[in-house]
């Protein structure tokens, strides 16, 4: 008898999909369409109960951080160098020596070395919580920057590198979202609050024209029937005026995404309600001049009979692409539409995942033609993460 090497068998079944052909629970016969996917469990330490977020950090060399808590319920925060390899080892996980009030950011590169950006819950010397802000060395835990953040408690973040300048979104103890900026430059680092800034539904950050400011766009709109807007985010840590996008909305947003191709603009949203299969999904292109949007097209795709997840954008070397995660019973797989000439192409459709199933990151390997995705759901009580090459 032939003897299947076990890393094969992990990665195999960790796909979702069969060794010698497929089977499904819900008979959908769009899962008979899927291309194959290669995929890779998180690993845990010994001493590790539990994973609860897994974030990318992207730069020169990818990176992925971890979030999650231990057997003796104190908190574990992980760096791993990424390689492209979907079949990680706990060895190769750098622990991050945070202590019980951070709250991990994400991280970069700066200075050729990982940094990650984290937030500290801490009391002042009056009793009220507020937060503060670190950059440290992810291999040797240095603290390279310090600053005061807000005065009040953050409970999560996420952040976007552009250049030397990192723009950090964070969640405030009362649900608002607000902005700051982190500047990265070798002489010095610097931290700016935008002030008077204030978010209910969370931004996507995107770079402006030419690189040195970046773009804010959000749900300020006070017209549900249009109601996404853009902001320019300057150098010098302030927040211009809400500009209104022309795109329309029938059935209110249930998620969406942005990003910046080229030199213009792509938004991704859900437009209805795809829990009772009554949505569809559009894409528009903009651009930004002159502190100005100018909308260019939009296209959609009625989303029938069928559950989709938050869009993700993500370009590839073959060009932009938008994925959902579509579902119906018990299982789910990742539709790929190419966005190309103000068109939206039909969908690709990769892999076989279990219910509950999110894309938490899509995006690119150190090599530009190796694309991503980290997934996750819920297995039992606790999150269960696998990295997947597409």
């Amino acid at each position: 008898m032939r003897l299947i090497p076990l890393g094969f068998l992990v990665v195999a079944l960790a796909g979702c999909q069969l060794l010698g052909g497929r089977k499904t629970n819900s008979g959908w016969v769009v899962l008979e369409k899927t291309t194959g996917v290669e995929c890779g469990f998180w690993p845990k330490q010994e001493k590790d109960l539990a994973v609860n977020e897994l974030m990318l950090a992207r730069g020169a060399k990818r990176g992925i951080l971890s979030a999650g808590i231990k057997r003796d319920g104190s908190p574990n925060h992980y760096y791993l160098p990424f390689d492209d390899e979907v079949e990680l080892e706990p060895e190769t996980m750098i622990p991050l020596k945070l202590g019980r009030n951070a709250v991990l950011l994400g991280g970069a590169h700066a200075g050729g070395k990982p940094i990650v950006d984290v937030a500290f819950n801490v009391l002042d010397k009056a009793g009220v919580e507020k937060s503060t802000f670190e950059v440290r060395n992810a291999k040797d835990n240095l603290v390279r920057f310090k600053g005061e953040l807000l005065p009040t408690s953050v409970v999560s973040g996420s952040v976007t590198t552009i250049g030397d300048v990192q723009w950090l979104v964070v969640k405030r103890e009362d649900g608002d979202f607000g902005v700051a900026r982190v500047g990265l430059t070798k002489e010095k680092f610097d931290l700016q609050v935008v002030p008077n800034l204030a978010f209910k539904d969370k931004p996507v950050i995107l770079a402006a024209p030419g690189g040195k400011e970046g773009l804010a766009l959000g749900r300020e709109g006070t017209d549900q029937t249009r109601p996404f807007t853009v902001r320019k985010l300057g150098a010098d840590g302030r927040a211009g005026n809400p500009v209104s996008i022309d795109l329309k909305v029938d059935n209110g947003v249930e998620s969406w995404d942005a990003v910046q191709y080229g030199t213009g603009y792509n938004i991704a949203y859900v437009d209805g309600d795809s829990l009772i299969g009554q949505a569809e999904l559009k894409v528009a292109g903009f651009n930004w001049k002159d502190d100005a949007v100018n909308t260019g097209w939009s296209k959609g795709v009625i989303l029938k009979d069928v559950h989709v997840s938050d869009p993700v954008f993500l370009a590839t070397s073959k060009g932009l692409q938008v994925m959902t995660l579509n579902w119906v019973d018990d299982e789910s797989t990742i539709a790929r539409y190419g966005v190309a000439a103000g068109s939206l192409g039909k969908p690709v459709y990769s892999g076989i995942f279990p219910k509950g199933s999110r894309i938490v990151e899509a995006f690119n390997g150190n090599d530009p033609s190796e694309s991503f995705v980290i997934m996750r759901h819920k297995d039992d009580s606790s999150w269960s993460f696998k990295l997947c090459r597409l």
